[in-house]
């Protein structure tokens, strides 16, 4: 495993259980406008923390798409709800949310 010790951080919870598994997805606002992903994210380690458990991760792709076309395959891996009840939750915590505003899918594998 690559040193861990100078990980980034990264904040998110465990719905549907995803720390467990060896690869998950996570729904999130994109980067902004003229903010991109580079190469070195893919290769950096991240860390979750999970209660007392560190969790540490290695972006491996995302896809970027518009909050009203955001893809059920999608929102069931990252919490198990099909894509309707999904935005209505997300709408809740994130009422600025517009139908155009540019979502992304990220997807980590959990390091061992």
């Amino acid at each position: 495993m690559q040193n861990t010790s100078t990980a980034k951080p990264l904040v998110m919870k465990n719905l549907n259980n995803k720390f467990q598994c060896d690869a998950f997805v996570e729904i999130h606002f994109a980067p902004p406008a003229g903010k991109v992903i580079r190469d070195e994210d893919f290769e950096k380690i991240y860390v979750i923390q999970d209660g007392d458990k560190s969790i540490f991760v290695q972006l491996l792709d995302y896809a970027v798409f518009p909050f009203i076309k955001t893809p059920g395959v999608f929102t069931i891996a990252a919490t198990g709800q099909e894509a309707c009840e999904w935005a209505v939750d997300w709408l809740k915590k994130h009422p600025e949310t517009q139908n155009e505003t540019v979502m992304a899918a990220y997807c980590y594998r959990v390091k061992k």
